[in-house]
Formats: structure tokens, sequence, C-alpha cells
């Protein structure tokens, strides 16, 4: 009976595929852009809205803005507002679904409006389309397509809709776990990680800020000040370097491109000096480094440090480093009940087993197995068009997804008829 019953959920979810799209659409065309976070109570509006809409109780979480300053990388003081939406029981399991609600920017040329969602040949375009406004809209339609069939969870179905992901999570899922407003017993983060793929392990980040000290002078008289932008550039070259060497630790964890290596990106945000004719006193840039769970973050922090330092030295100058984020590996075994529960589901909607992979990329799936949840990433859409210009997801991958969650909702919850 449960076999032909979840036979039903899986054919009745497809008829709910275009109300996802919409939503997504409605989404993506709210620029909840991070840095710095804009727009997130509009957001945060209208998932409130939809969630009662379908039918569940929500309610919103704000971060108190006095704790802005130690939970933001740059401390931003815009506001940082988490969604809850809750159906089921008291009793019984709690099955949450985080989702993150805020982008990269856009950036520049797009052939659609990036913040305007469009369905062009089967695809889903806009900034969050894949990364993961389609992923977050796709799952809470699911859970009106399971109300909507009248049965009922024993246990409950919880949602959290956070911000700031992209710039490590802390106002947003990690706010919500170390609170106490979130528990769960396991958790499927709709990232896109490809319908076929579950991300199981997430790679560990490091994020730094180096500041360059010079001495201030007029431009037409250079002799008097110490250029600090030039020495930057000697600093971050010498950082630079480092990429020869980090291509030589592979990892025994493969992603979807196969076995791992550490990276390091130089330079995603920089500043100098407040005028062409002043020789800037002050110059900074960052440093993204990425590691594989081989290596150990007290010795890589240490080690860039020294790198930092001794290259500003030899520039004759003073530097200041500034951790921004440390995102901790996190792994959760493939024979845990969730990712059996995946598995099992994937294969029975796309006739194959997923691939179980790395992450390149850090998650909020860290704070969640910190917490003692089982939490894996699965959703629609790629990382390889994540963060890029004309980011889109297919609209067949949108509708796998609900197939494969609505039945992974069944099994966990084990939703009942009450008639």
């Amino acid at each position: 009976m449960a076999v032909g019953f979840k036979r039903e959920i899986s054919s009745h979810v497809e008829e709910y595929v275009d109300e996802a799209v919409e939503l997504a659409k409605e989404l993506i065309e709210i620029p909840t852009v991070n840095p710095p976070g804009e727009n997130y109570e509009e957001c945060a509006r209208l998932l409130t809205a939809k969630a009662r809409e379908y039918g569940l109780e929500a309610t919103t979480v704000r971060v108190p803005m006095e704790q802005l300053p130690k939970l933001t990388p740059w401390g931003e003081d815009l506001p940082r507002v988490n969604v809850l939406a809750k159906w089921g029981m008291a009793e019984g399991p709690i099955f949450n679904i985080p989702a993150l609600y805020d982008v990269v920017p856009a950036g520049e040329g797009w052939t659609t409006e990036p913040f305007r969602g469009v369905v062009r040949e089967g695809r889903l375009y806009g900034r969050g389309a894949s990364d993961m406004k389609g992923g977050l809209a796709a799952s809470l339609v699911v859970a009106k397509a399971l109300k909507d069939l009248k049965i009922r969870p024993w246990g409950s179905l919880v949602y959290s809709f956070s911000p700031d992901e992209e710039t490590g999570g802390k106002a947003g899922a990690g706010f919500l776990l170390s609170g106490g407003y979130l528990k769960a017993d396991m958790s499927v983060i709709p990232e896109p990680s490809g319908v076929d793929n579950v991300w199981n392990s997430g790679k560990s980040a490091l994020w730094r800020v180096a500041v360059v000290h010079g001495k201030a002078a007029h431009a037409s008289l250079p002799h008097l000040g110490v250029n600090a932008f030039e020495a930057m550039l000697h600093v971050a070259s010498a950082v630079n370097k480092m990429k020869e060497e980090l291509p030589t630790r592979i990892s025994e964890y493969h992603s979807l491109r196969g076995p791992e290596r550490p990276s390091i990106n130089v330079g995603g945000m920089c500043s100098s000096g407040p005028a062409v004719n002043v020789i800037p006193e002050k110059a900074s840039f960052t440093v993204d480094r990425r590691l594989i769970p081989e290596e150990n973050m007290d010795d890589v922090e240490g080690e860039l440090k020294t790198v930092i330092e001794d290259a500003a030295r030899s520039a004759g100058v003073s530097v200041e480093i500034k951790t921004l984020l440390r995102a901790e590996h996190t792994h959760v075994s493939k024979d845990a009940f969730i990712c059996a529960t995946l598995s099992r589901n994937v294969e029975d909607v796309l006739g194959k087993t997923p691939t179980f992979t790395l992450c390149p990329g850090f998650l909020d799936m860290r704070y969640f197995v910190k917490a003692g949840i089982q939490c894996v990433c699965y959703g629609p859409g790629t990382l390889d068009v994540a963060h890029m210009r004309d980011e889109y997801v297919k609209l067949e991958d949108i509708k796998a997804f609900m197939k494969v969650l609505a039945l992974t909702v069944y099994d966990v919850l084990a939703l009942y008829s009450p008639y």
C-alpha cells in the first residue's frame, strides 16, 4: 500500500511545478544581494506570507542589531531576518528543510535581467535561480502539495529560511541553531548539488583580509609618502605564488569533477586611497583559501600569516591581518538514514542511484552536523552556473527534486491518511 501511495504522491507533485516556478520568480525579483544584505525584510515577508497561505505556522526570528558586528564579516548594519515555518505534530521526528535566500551580486554581461525571473527553453534564469531560490521555492511548495493530499505527518516538517549563507551564515543558520530557535533530527538543504548527486561533505574555507599601512602624501611629492597600494601589490603577489604548490595536495575526497585540491583566490575584494592625487596610506585585499579535508585549519592560517607578514616586511610596511570567516570541513556518512532515504527516492524518480560527493564550496551544513543533526545538501541546479551571469535552473530538475523531496518527507515522517 505504501508503494502505491508513494506513486500517488509522486504523480500529484507534478501538478505543483508551475507554482514552484512562479514562487521562484517572485523570490528572484527581490534582490537579496549579500554583501551587504539588501532587501532581507521584503523577502522574509514574502516567505512568511506564502507559508501561511499554504497552511503552515510561520514566524520570523530577527537578529538583534547589537549582535550584527560579530555575526557579519564586514559588520553590516542591515537587518537579518530568519523565517521558521512548521507543519505537523509536536510528537515524532522533526524533518528540517533549511533554505538560504541571499544571493551574490549579479555582475555584468547578462542576456536577461538578473533580478527578473525569466523562463526560456525549459530553464528559469535569474540571480539565485540555481543557488538557491529555485530549490527554496520548490521545497516550500512541496508542503502545499502534501497538505492538499489531506495527509498528516507523524512528527513535523520545519522550514528555516535564512540569510547570509554567502558570507558564512552566522546570522542565519548559525544564529538559529546556537540560539535554540531551531531543533531537528535531520535536514536536507536544497543547495544546487544536481538532482542525481548528494553533497554529504563540504570543503573548509578561510577568509582573511590584509590591510597594508603606508604614509599619505601629496601625489606630486611621492617621496614624502609610502604608497600602501604599491606595497599591497607586492604582498598580494607573494600570496598568489602559493597557487604554484597547492595543486600538488590531492584529497581522497572527490567532487563531481574528481579528486579535490586546495585553492586560493586573491583580491576578491580590495580597496585603496581616497583620491587620485593622494599617495594612499592604506590598502587592503582579501584572500579566500579553500582547504581539502586533509588540511588543518590552524596550520593553513599560520602559513598564510607568515607569507603576508614576510612580504610586508620586505616591502617596508606594516600589515594588519583580520579573519573574516573560518568554515570547517563537514561530513556525513552515506550510510546515514537521511542519505539512504534520499538515495532510494532518487533511484525511484530518476531510475539511477545518486552519487555522494564533496562540495567544492563550504556549506551551512556544518552548523547542523555540529549540532548533532543528520544533514546533507540535495537540490536542483548545478554549482557550475551558480554565481555566474545567466544563472539558471532546469524546470525538469525542479520537478524531479520536488518528487524526491516529497517522497523523502513521506519516508521520514510516515505520512498517513486521516480517513
